[in-house]
């Protein structure tokens, strides 16, 4: 006799939804580190000795400080630019909603918010030139001379794209 253990569709949703999420979270923290090996190699890291360094100070700066929440603003428009100073580097949609999500709780599509603030050139959206979609949104203070700045770029920017290949619209 075989026995069939059914799963509703909803709560396998439930879980890759948690699994997604969970996986983001680590993806970051991942990110985080990778940006204190670089600085630390390149010699920029300002934190002394590493080995005197305490874990506990250490532990804050992999871990960034995020509000906990949004100041209590009615305009979505200015709490996604808000979202854009927290990340501080070049984003994909994916990625501002979830970091959304994660400091206010809400659950809102920002994608038309995303638009909007391209249309009255606050936000810039990065893509291949062979490409019709953008890949990445950036603010368009941190765009000069048609290029990103370093300070904005994610890990591995530059290995991936080519500045010659990059659109700025």
């Amino acid at each position: 006799m075989i026995v069939v253990n059914f799963v509703s569709m909803n709560d396998i949703e439930v879980i890759l939804r948690a699994l997604g999420k969970e996986r983001d979270e680590i993806h970051q923290q991942l990110m985080q580190l990778d940006r204190i090996i670089k600085r630390v190699k390149s010699g920029t890291y300002e934190g002394g000795n590493i080995d005197a360094q305490p874990l506990k100070q250490l532990q804050a700066e992999v871990t960034p400080h995020k509000p906990k929440s949004l100041s209590p603003s009615n305009n979505l428009k200015i709490e996604v630019l808000r979202i854009f100073d927290v990340v501080g580097i070049a984003a994909t949609l994916r990625q501002i909603q979830t970091e959304y999500k994660a400091i206010s709780g809400n659950n809102i599509q920002l994608r038309e918010t995303i638009r909007s603030l391209h249309k009255a050139s606050k936000l810039m959206m990065l893509r291949d030139k062979t490409a019709s979609r953008g890949m990445m949104w950036v603010k368009s203070e941190w765009v000069e001379n048609g290029q990103l700045m370093d300070k904005h770029k994610p890990e591995g920017f530059d290995l991936l794209y080519k500045q010659e290949n990059l659109v700025f619209e």
